[in-house]
């Protein structure tokens, strides 16, 4: 199911709130993708691609870029 987040998100309850911040990364080159994993070490992270391939690859984690640190996640 596809989403745009726009804005995070605040969830309410009769005595506390949880905030749900999720990072939305574009671009799943060689800037996005390393932006998208250190991010993605303490945040939700969202990243968007238009090259299904490339998309494709980072499910089976494949790498795209040639990086030992990103081939360890």
């Amino acid at each position: 199911m596809p989403f745009l987040i726009t804005k995070s998100s605040i969830l309410f309850s009769s005595t506390y709130f949880v905030f749900c911040l999720i990072h939305v990364v574009v671009g799943a080159g060689y800037v996005g993708l390393s932006n998208a994993l250190l991010l993605s070490q303490n945040h939700d992270v969202i990243l968007l691609d238009i090259d299904s391939t490339r998309v494709a690859n980072i499910n089976n984690k494949v790498s795209p870029i040639q990086d030992e640190t990103v081939q360890d996640f």
